[in-house]
């Protein structure tokens, strides 16, 4: 049970706000301890009390009422609800649609004489059982998606005890790839050693594994009410597109080559994913609701796993998860990654490759996402027109205004496009070092299997390792009014258009080299988003009622990491490059959005009259992290060989003394390098709008992203005097911005 208790000082009426502490490690007992604090998400309702019949209430609330909360929803937590927070800021609704379009509460602050350091009010969530209706029409199309594609392959050198599991995955043979590589140079080998073959007979052996995992989604959802159609509701009226899209692709590729022998390993991710949502009213459309009227279309990738929701943090949540998934719920934290890979990751390719001679391993990662939602009220609709349906001795109905304890009509017409994005990925050519262990005794993988690999590729000779991340995504964001549509809000409620763009992406790219004479080493990560966000009301609208407020917002963290390792005896070379590219548009306009400069008379006519605040703002935010790390490192001392496998006693003596010939001549290159292209285009603007009525209005257009780039280079060469040794360690970082940022009223009269 989530309770929350403040003081007086803790509000501030002003903004009509909430400031709640939500320390960790809290609770009495067992039961209700928790190791991280506990918040109420976007839309919880909650009910308020005072602390005694003696305590004054909160202007605008009443003891014992139910609100609903409005929380702030970012990038990181599309809920509203990060527990990690220490304090969350929360403001009050009559009711969860109203939460949803932002509707506040007005309240005021305590009567003088209450303890302003004395906790005597509190918030208590109320457990709610959502059937997952409209409470009133609704016509919605909603999908849930997910789509999942995992790879694996791999060689080994032969277990002289193996365990039955091994022995019949070695029957079933699952590494086609090297199957048929074996297959060919078995044939090879037996031609050539036939008389007068004329080849080489003394062929290495080698050893190829391939780990390829492919998916593809394309996913519509339309949701239209006609031309005709003519929907009246005494609760609210929804019209909703929603597509939320999970997806896993995972490869792996591991092989050890046979002794003296070469080897090649590569995973491959290749994801293509097209999510379409389109909700619309179309021309002449009749649509009246007494409360929330919402038109809304999104597209959703949320987390496979809140971070905040990774692991249990009460004990009730601990129940819940051995009753629900029984063994599994240890078992996805013993998977060798602590649960990371099947939990958090989005997209994971991993090789790994050994040998004694030559060891090449590359890790391949492209995704690529087009996305969109668009919200369309087309020309000529007509929503909460009919007066007869709000009017309480036509339509006699406890949710009619005159029926209101405050006399206030509550409609609240919602126009709504959204595109949200939460994911992780990687790339990279290493090893895990966490044990390998399952709770499960009937599990094949019962017991404890330690994976440790520094380094991904290694070898005696020559070790080359590659990471390859390309994401691109395309995301349209629309919410549009047209010409000649008629929109009513009730004076409790209010009129909003949002556009929303909300993205957190994670990419990491790792590689790491060693060889006994080279090691080579690349990353190379390049993404790309191309994002058209739009909040837009035609002039030739006409709006009446509340207020009217046009939101376009583009808000979106970025964090990429590249490194690049290598180390061998004669030439150590790593590499790590990072290209980010950014091309942003997000607008919030009333009128014609291509419009920035004219200078004509406004028109007569009154497209906008209400009774308080017309809000337009465009804003841009979030940071663009890009790190990059290569080294390189050399060593000329003499190096002693990996003793063979079953060598006698005594010969393992003699081997052991004798070092290998270091190489005379090392060198070590380093190079790190990160580019980014940001352009962004930030408008607010009421063009040509006529005469607009209202108590205030505000045209703002706001861009506040943070850049960093960080590079690093490291070469080292370590050796004798007499030994020619060179190193040379480089980093490059290039950011290339473009803001241009618009705030205007042009040809209408305020």
């Amino acid at each position: 049970n989530n309770e929350k208790t403040f003081k007086g000082s803790q509000i501030d009426a002003e903004k009509n706000t909430f400031n709640l502490a939500n320390p960790a490690f809290t609770g009495s007992d067992a039961a209700s301890f928790s190791t991280l604090g506990q918040t109420f998400e976007l839309g919880q309702a909650v009910v308020y009390k005072k602390s005694d019949a003696a305590t004054p209430d909160i202007p605008g609330l009443v003891h014992g009422n139910t609100y609903y909360i409005i929380s702030a929803i970012d990038q990181f937590d599309l809920q509203g609800d990060n527990r990690f927070a220490t304090n969350q800021i929360v403001q009050l609704a009559e009711t969860e649609h109203e939460a949803r379009a932002g509707v506040a509460i007005d309240i005021g602050a305590p009567p003088i004489g209450v303890p302003q350091s004395v906790d005597e009010y509190t918030f208590s969530a109320k457990h709610v059982l959502d059937s997952g209706f409209v409470t009133g029409v609704g016509v919605i199309a909603q999908l849930d998606a997910e789509d999942i594609a995992t790879a694996g392959s791999g060689t080994q050198m032969e277990d002289p005890d193996p365990s039955t599991i091994d022995v019949i995955k070695e029957k079933l043979n699952t590494n086609i790839p090297n199957l048929v590589i074996q297959t060919l140079i078995k044939n090879y080998k037996d031609n050539a050693s036939k008389a007068n073959a004329g080849a080489n007979t003394n062929i290495p052996e080698f050893n190829f594994s391939a780990g390829l995992a492919f998916s593809s989604a394309e996913h519509t959802v339309l949701t239209t009410v006609g031309g005709t159609a003519e929907l009246k509701s005494n609760e609210d009226l929804e019209v909703l597109a929603t597509i939320e899209q999970r997806f896993q692709i995972h490869s792996e590729s591991t092989t050890t080559a046979p002794e003296n022998g070469s080897t090649f390993s590569v995973a491959a991710d290749v994801g293509l994913y097209t999510n379409i949502a389109k909700a619309t009213v179309a021309s002449g459309a009749k649509l009246d609701a007494l409360k929330a009227l919402r038109v809304i279309s999104s597209v959703e990738y949320p987390y496979l796993t809140s971070p905040d929701e990774f692991a249990p943090t009460t004990l009730g949540e601990s129940i819940d998860s051995l009753q629900n998934d029984g063994y599994d719920s240890l078992n996805k934290y013993m998977d060798g990654t602590l649960g990371i890979q099947g939990g958090l990751f989005n997209s994971w390719a991993r090789s790994t490759a050994k040998a004694d001679s030559v060891g090449v391993a590359g890790s391949i990662n492209v995704l690529i996402h087009n996305n969109v939602a668009e919200t369309l009220v087309q020309s000529g609709a007509l929503l909460n027109q009919d007066t007869n349906w709000r009017d309480a001795a036509m339509n006699p109905h406890p949710n009619q205004g005159a029926n209101q304890s405050d006399g206030l009509a509550e409609q609240t017409v919602s126009i709504e496009a959204l595109n949200y994005m939460q994911t992780f990925n990687i790339a990279g050519i290493f090893g895990i070092e966490i044990p390998h262990v399952s709770t499960n005794p009937f599990n094949p993988s019962y017991g404890p299997k330690s994976v440790v690999k520094p380094l991904g590729t290694s070898s005696q000779r020559g070790g080359a390792g590659g990471a390859i991340f390309i994401g691109i995504l395309n995301n349209t964001t629309t919410a549009r009014v047209e010409d000649e549509v008629a929109i009513f809000s009730g004076d409790d409620g209010g009129f909003n258009i949002k556009a929303e763009e909300l993205i957190f992406n994670v990419v990491l790219g790792q590689a790491g080299g060693r060889g006994g004479k080279i090691g080579v080493s690349g990353t190379v990560l390049y993404t790309e988003q191309n994002s058209n966000t739009l909040a837009q009301m035609s002039d030739q609208a006409v709006v009446t009622g509340r207020n009217v407020n046009i939101y376009a917002a583009g808000f979106g963290n970025h964090i990429a990491w590249a490194g690049g390792i290598a180390t061998g005896e004669a030439l150590g070379f790593g590499i790590a490059v990072a290209v980010n590219k950014l091309d942003r548009s997000t607008r919030a306009v009333i009128g014609d959005p291509n419009v920035i400069a004219t200078a004509n008379d406004p028109r007569d006519a009154t497209s906008i009259d209400v009774t308080e605040d017309v809000n337009v703002r465009a804003a841009v935010g979030g940071s663009q992290w890009s790190f990059t790390m290569a080294g390189a490192s050399n060593s000329l001392e003499p190096d002693t060989p990996e003793m063979p496998t079953q060598v006698p006693g005594r010969a393992k003596k003699v081997l052991g003394d004798a070092d290998a010939i270091p190489p005379k001549t090392g060198v070590g290159l380093a190079a790190a390098v990160a580019l980014s292209d940001v352009s962004d285009l930030t408008q607010a603007s009421i063009v040509n709008a006529g005469r607009v009525q209202a108590d205030t209005v505000s045209v703002t257009a706001e861009d506040s992203v943070f850049h960093v780039s960080a590079t690093g280079g490291a070469a080292i060469v370590a050796g004798m005097a007499t030994e020619t040794t060179a190193s040379l360690a480089g980093a490059f970082s290039l950011n290339t911005i473009t803001s241009n940022t618009f705030a205007s009223i042009i040809d209408t009269e305020i």
